[in-house]
């Protein structure tokens, strides 16, 4: 009995501790998104953050909160993302909801440096919400921090770009082994008739952030490790196009273009659809929007690919919808009711 009461003393110790260090950390980030710019350097001066992802790191506990306040568009967008997911269900397709958190949610270090990894409080209290509603979220902050505490996230191992908006690209490689290991024993990804793509052997990329423009001093080319997939030509790695007829969809913001578009969007074959397509052996089609992907996307998908592909649906088994969790709150998009089809 005396040894339950002492663990049970030490538990109540550390979450009282967790706590105070998650009230803290979102104090510094509401104080710093104060700052005028629209990307923040962080204590680490190679390190920059996105002003709305500080503020939304700073409202805590949103969905705690009156969306009225916490909310840019003054909206909770649980019901809309609630409605998506029964629409497709009824079509007989699975949705899996993931969002991306927040650069300085995996590196709060970088940002502050008196904060340790494993400080700011994670989404799980919302996505939890979610799930109670039936909508299946693939969590992927529980994994990012592990792997931040296994090795440290620098170098090869590094989660989020240090002077990009994005994620680096090993956490697409994390994403679609996750993506495979859910759908591998349904029916129909066994069906699936698989093509042989290829990964490289680990390459050395070297890019201008789209968050380090006009920082003084000015930030040095940032150094990024990937591994290119797709088919292999000549001995080298070829992007595999999307293709519309898959049963598979990728839906989502420009996490779901960065390193596969090339262009501003830095290389092509290392990004997010090109590791899915290698996992899991086929191609994949995909609707993505540089800005929202938790509105704006979706009235692609159906303003654009729905209404003009007639049994767009049936052929869909999965749609993965990707975007950052910072569109929780910080999104400008109105919201509204948005159906799958437009007849």
């Amino acid at each position: 009995m005396k040894c339950l009461i002492i663990l049970s003393t030490l538990l109540f110790a550390c979450s009282a501790q967790a706590q105070q260090a998650a009230e803290a950390f979102a104090q510094e980030c509401e104080v710093r998104a104060k700052a005028e710019q629209v990307n923040i350097r962080g204590d680490d001066p190679a390190w920059f953050f996105m002003k709305r992802e500080l503020k939304q790191l700073a409202a805590g506990a949103f969905w705690e909160k009156d969306w009225a306040v916490v909310a840019a568009n003054k909206t909770d967008p649980s019901s809309h993302i609630v409605i998506f997911n029964d629409l497709l269900k009824a079509k007989g397709v699975r949705l899996i909801m993931v969002p991306i958190p927040a650069k300085a949610a995996i590196y709060p270090d970088k940002l502050a440096a008196k904060f340790a990894p494993g400080s700011p409080l994670v989404l799980k209290g919302y996505l939890d919400e979610l799930r109670g509603k039936g909508v299946e979220v693939l969590d992927i902050e529980p994994v990012l921090n592990a792997h931040r505490a296994k090795t440290g996230g620098e170098g090869a191992d590094k989660l989020y770009c240090e002077q990009d908006s994005h994620f680096a690209p090993l956490t697409s490689e994390i994403i679609a082994g996750l993506i495979k290991q859910e759908v591998a024993d349904e029916k129909w990804f066994k069906d699936q008739p698989k093509e042989t793509f290829k990964r490289s052997a680990k390459e050395t990329l070297s890019i201008r952030g789209d968050q380090a423009g006009g920082a003084s001093p000015a930030a040095k080319a940032e150094l990024l490790t990937l591994t290119y997939a797709g088919k292999e030509v000549g001995g080298k790695i070829e992007a595999v196009p999307a293709d519309k007829d898959s049963p598979v969809l990728l839906l989502g913001d420009s996490h779901t273009m960065v390193f596969t578009d090339g262009a501003d969007m830095h290389c092509r074959s290392a990004g997010l659809q090109d590791q899915l397509q290698y996992d899991l052996g086929f191609a994949i089609d995909r609707v993505s929007n540089k800005g929202s992907g938790i509105m704006q996307a979706r009235k692609n998908l159906v303003l654009m690919r729905v209404r003009n592909e007639p049994g767009f649906w049936e052929k869909k088994k999965l749609v993965i919808w990707a975007f950052s969790a910072r569109e929780f709150t910080q999104s400008s998009d109105r919201m509204i009711k948005l159906p799958i089809e437009v007849k």
